[in-house]
């Protein structure tokens, strides 16, 4: 490992992906992004991370591979614009520790990432 990132924000929607780190970044958060699951499975191969938020629905590796590639993950944020059925969150388990619906406001984002890794003093 080689970097310390407070969150690591993986979406494959561009605008999404640099609005939330935007909002993170803004607050103090140090932030890493990925388009898709295997930028995230490299991101989390090399860095240490204390949070991620990820989006379930993404090409070629979807946030369920992402979970599924990791036996002991940092604490996971779904954040989907998509409701997770029943059957996905028994699958999940205590791998996730909350899911949020699109769209997320700031405060409700800045809440849930405060309460995993912590409050950061940021500009």
């Amino acid at each position: 490992m080689t970097g310390e990132t407070d969150v690591l924000v993986v979406d494959d929607e561009p605008d999404v992906r640099s609005s939330v780190a935007d909002i993170l970044r803004q607050a103090g958060y140090r932030v890493q992004e990925a388009a898709d699951g295997n930028e995230a499975l490299d991101v989390l191969a090399r860095e240490r991370v204390g949070a991620v938020l990820l989006d379930m629905v993404m090409p070629r590796c979807d946030g369920m591979a992402v979970m599924d590639a990791l036996d002991d993950p940092p604490p996971v944020v779904v954040v989907s614009a998509r409701r997770v059925e029943a059957a996905a969150r028994t699958k999940l388990g205590a791998k996730v520790v909350d899911y949020l619906e699109k769209p997320v406001r700031p405060e409700v984002l800045l809440g849930r990432v405060a309460t995993i890794v912590g409050a950061r003093s940021g500009g």
